[in-house]
């Protein structure tokens, strides 16, 4: 289907089509990295004009980004209602923020990133991402749809805080100034973008040259310390973004070992630790509730039933206690 791109009173561009929805409000500022091909559909009215909405610097001799795999890269400053919903084909996207919040969605869950986290969505993997806080600051990049960078990023969205975020964003930023400067210079910009491929592959190479039994260890590794520290708040998303994978991976990973979904595994390691106190502390019951707080409490009675074959009783002044 052909890309159709239509003027609305709240947003100042949008553009939908098979492949993605993309809903630009009023306020909202790109900065790209480079003038070519995925500058090339937006209106020329926005394009370098008086309300600088989107910038492109001048061409260069070569694409020198390109030449590295980055088909394109910038910086964003969205506004609440932005929205962009898309399965790239030709790229994998990388986005990370520098401020405020990113919501997302994809495979019926959704996430909020903040400073640092970053979502990397693979070529042909439908994923949602947009703006629900006034305004959100982001840097993003595009890498080319092929063996050398699909084998660095894999095949899975996924969410990670960046362990290098402050030298990838410096070194943008860097390259952002020198490609809009009056004098820049191809060799600066060259090194740049040497350094700033380095700096991405170095930050999700690892993932991929950890062998499957590595990757078992470890996840065992990580289910004993669930087991030895149950109170803890464990989220899905925080140990995925631990081990580089995500949270579909690391359920199937649970799966593989226990026979459960991450979640169930962490609900059922706390049952079974509460059901053996109530057997041997009776009325101790609350007591080891408040260690995982309020919200473990409520949902530790609503769940050991399950377990127990029956609800644990609170005994409160009314009833004797």
């Amino acid at each position: 289907m052909k890309q159709k791109i239509t003027p609305h009173e709240k947003y100042i561009w949008q553009i939908f089509d098979d492949n993605q929805l993309r809903l630009l409000p009023k306020g909202n500022k790109v900065s790209y990295f480079s003038n070519n091909s995925s500058t090339r559909y937006m209106p020329s009215n926005l394009i370098n004009s008086g309300t600088h909405t989107i910038t492109v610097p001048e061409n260069l001799p070569t694409d020198i980004l390109a030449k590295r795999g980055i088909v394109s890269g910038g910086f964003a400053e969205h506004t609440k209602g932005y929205y962009n919903s898309r399965r790239n084909k030709k790229f994998t996207d990388v986005l990370c923020v520098v401020r405020g919040v990113l919501s997302v969605k994809y495979d019926g869950k959704k996430y909020k990133l903040r400073k640092g986290e970053a979502l990397i969505i693979p070529p042909n993997r439908l994923c949602d991402s947009y703006i629900e806080v006034p305004k959100s600051n982001l840097f993003w990049m595009h890498f080319k749809n092929n063996a050398y960078w699909n084998r660095i990023f894999g095949s899975e969205i996924i969410i990670k805080p960046l362990a290098r975020f402050n030298d990838i964003h410096s070194v943008m930023h860097v390259y952002l100034n020198e490609v809009y400067g009056k004098h820049r210079s191809m060799i600066i910009l060259e090194a740049l973008a040497d350094t700033l491929a380095e700096l991405v592959k170095g930050e999700f190479l690892p993932n991929q040259r950890a062998t499957k039994q590595e990757q078992r260890e470890k996840l065992a590794e990580m289910l004993s310390r669930v087991a030895k520290n149950p109170e803890k708040k464990w989220r899905s998303i925080d140990v995925a973004n631990e081990f580089c994978i995500s949270v579909k991976q690391l359920d199937e990973f649970c799966l593989e070992y226990t026979a459960q979904t991450f979640p169930k595994y962490v609900l059922k390691t706390r049952m079974t630790i509460a059901k053996e106190m109530m057997k041997s502390k009776g009325l101790r019951w609350l007591k080891s509730q408040k260690r995982w707080g309020m919200q473990h409490r409520i949902r530790s009675r609503e769940s050991s039933k399950a377990i127990m074959g029956r609800r644990p009783v609170i005994m409160t002044a009314r009833n004797g206690a």
